[in-house]
């Protein structure tokens, strides 16, 4: 989980496991930059909260899209899945980025650890990704 205000990428990804979420939720203006282009090319699913907010304020994502590295047709905004359910297979990298409140943000990633942590033993805070 990566929650700064930079504005170059803090993480390529080097040493990713198989089965991982991401979630990047301080690249909320096109100039803040959290996760690189590498780390991106090597997920399997993008999530988002709002694509037409991603368009306009994820630094990570527009700079994707304008490298050429995703297109926005694959970026799945959260409300899609919500109402649909997961998508299957399950995809094991994905990444979820989110121009939402820091509050909520920050309730969410500590629900998903605990979950993680109670019910499969794989949640684990890490230092750098």
């Amino acid at each position: 989980m990566l929650a700064t205000d930079s504005t170059a990428p803090l993480t390529g990804g080097n040493g990713l496991k198989d089965d991982v979420l991401v979630i990047s939720m301080g690249a909320n203006q096109a100039v803040k930059h959290e996760v690189s282009g590498d780390l991106i090319r090597r997920m399997d699913f993008i999530v988002t909260d709002d694509l037409p907010t991603a368009q306009t304020d994820s630094g990570d994502l527009i700079a994707a899209c304008q490298a050429g590295t995703i297109r926005w047709e694959d970026v799945v905004p959260l409300e899609k899945i919500v109402a649909s359910g997961r998508p299957e297979p399950r995809p094991k990298r994905i990444l979820f980025q989110s121009n939402g409140i820091a509050d909520e943000d920050l309730a969410v990633g500590r629900y998903v650890l605990n979950q993680a942590q109670r019910k499969k033993g794989q949640g684990k805070r890490v230092s750098e990704i």
